[in-house]
C-alpha cells in the first residue's frame, strides 16, 4: 500500500515539475503572411492572408478617420510588408499589441462603413483570408432604405426569401485569388437578411445558413413553405485577374424561361403529388385551363420582378458600376408562383 502511495506521489511531483504553476500550453499564434489592398468601384478592400483562423475585432476612430483591426493571438511574418495606400486608404500601419496580437490601422481619406468576413482555405488558397470591405459613408447613405411607414403595425409581415447561391460541394465560381462564390453569397445573404429583419413589418428567410448543398427543388420548397412575397437569389461572377470586367447586374425570369418552366410544371401536374402553383392545384384543372391559370400567375410574377429589379439596379448603380442592365434571362428559376417573384 505504501509503495502505491509513493508511486502516485512521484507521478504528481513529476507533473508539477513538467508544468510549473499548472500553466496550460500556449496556443499557436496565427501568422499574418501578407496584406493585399485594392480599390474596386470606389470602395476599399483589404485582404489579410493568415496561416490559420484567428479571432479579431474591427472598429473605427474619427478625427482623423481610421479603421482599426485587432487580430488576437497573432504575429506578423518575418517578411511581412505593409502595402502603400490606394484609393480611399491613405496609409496602412501595423504594430504588435501587448496581448500577443497585431493591430492594423487604415488611415482613410473619408468616412467609411467597414464590413468583414473570414474565408476558409480552398484547394487553390490553402490559408485563411480575413477580408475587409470599406464603402464610403456618402454611398451608404445614398442607398439607405426609406422608412416603411405605410406598413401596418400588426398582421402578416412581408416575407423575403434570400437564396445564397451554391453551397457545400457546389462551390460556384472561383476567383483568381481562390475565393469561392458560395462563401461570398452566404456572407452577403446573411448581411441582407439582417438589414431586412431590422425593418418593421418585414421578415427574411434564408435558404441556407451554412456551407451545405441545397437543391433547386429544396430552395423552391423553402420559399413556398414560408409563403414568400419575394425570392432573391444571390450570385457572384469571376474572371481572370487580367480582365477589366467590373460591376453588378440583376436578372429576372424571361418569357422564354417562363414558357419552358410552365411546360415542365404542366407535365408534372399529371402526378397526384404535384403541389399548388400560385394557389391553384393544376392537377384538378383541364390542361387548357391550367395553362391559362399558370400563364396569368407567371405574368403577375414577372411584372413584379421587373419593377423590383429596376429599383435594385438604380440603388446598385449609386455605389458601383453596372455590368449590364438586363431585363431578363432564360433561366428556369426557382419560383414561378404569384406570391414568389424572383429578382
Amino acid at each position: 500500500m505504501l509503495g502505491k502511495c509513493a508511486l502516485i506521489t512521484g507521478i504528481l511531483l513529476a507533473a508539477l515539475v513538467a508544468a510549473p504553476g499548472h500553466a496550460a500550453p500556449a496556443l499557436r499564434q496565427a501568422e499574418i503572411r501578407a496584406l493585399q489592398l485594392s480599390a474596386p468601384a470606389g470602395r476599399a478592400r483589404a485582404v489579410l492572408l493568415l496561416d490559420h483562423s484567428a479571432d479579431y475585432k474591427l472598429f473605427q476612430l474619427s478625427h482623423p478617420d481610421r479603421v482599426v483591426l485587432d487580430v488576437h493571438d497573432s504575429r506578423l511574418a518575418g517578411n511581412f510588408a505593409a502595402p502603400a495606400g490606394v484609393g480611399l486608404v491613405k496609409d496602412v500601419r501595423t504594430g504588435a499589441r501587448p496581448d500577443d496580437g497585431v493591430r492594423v490601422v487604415f488611415d482613410m481619406d473619408t468616412g467609411v462603413r467597414p464590413k468583414s468576413f473570414l474565408l476558409p482555405p480552398t484547394p487553390d488558397s490553402p490559408g485563411y483570408r480575413l477580408v475587409l470591405e470599406m464603402t464610403p459613408d456618402s454611398a451608404v447613405r445614398a442607398v439607405q432604405a426609406p422608412e416603411l411607414a405605410n406598413l401596418p403595425n400588426g398582421g402578416r409581415k412581408v416575407v423575403v426569401v434570400i437564396d445564397p447561391g451554391h453551397g457545400g460541394r457546389d462551390t460556384g465560381a472561383i476567383g483568381y485569388d481562390g475565393i469561392e462564390e458560395k462563401n461570398i453569397t452566404l456572407a452577403v445573404g446573411k448581411d441582407l437578411a439582417r438589414l431586412i429583419n431590422a425593418q418593421r413589418g418585414m421578415k427574411a428567410v434564408l435558404t441556407r445558413t451554412g456551407d451545405y448543398y441545397v437543391t433547386l427543388d429544396q430552395r423552391r420548397e423553402i420559399a413556398r413553405n414560408a409563403n414568400a412575397d419575394m425570392f432573391i437569389s444571390i450570385h457572384a461572377n469571376a474572371c481572370p485577374d487580367d480582365c477589366d470586367t467590373r460591376g453588378g447586374s440583376v436578372w429576372i425570369l424571361s418569357t422564354k424561361g417562363a414558357s419552358s418552366t410552365a411546360a415542365k410544371l404542366l407535365a408534372q401536374s399529371e402526378n397526384d403529388s404535384f403541389k399548388l402553383v400560385g394557389g391553384v392545384n393544376l392537377h384538378d384543372q383541364q390542361s387548357s385551363l391550367a395553362s391559362v391559370l399558370l400563364s396569368l400567375s407567371q405574368g403577375v410574377t414577372m411584372d413584379a420582378s421587373r419593377r423590383a429589379a429596376t429599383d435594385v439596379l438604380q440603388s446598385i448603380g449609386r455605389i458601383e458600376p453596372l455590368y449590364k442592365d438586363p431585363s431578363s434571362t432564360p433561366t428556369s428559376s426557382c419560383c414561378v408562383r404569384r406570391t414568389c417573384p424572383r429578382c
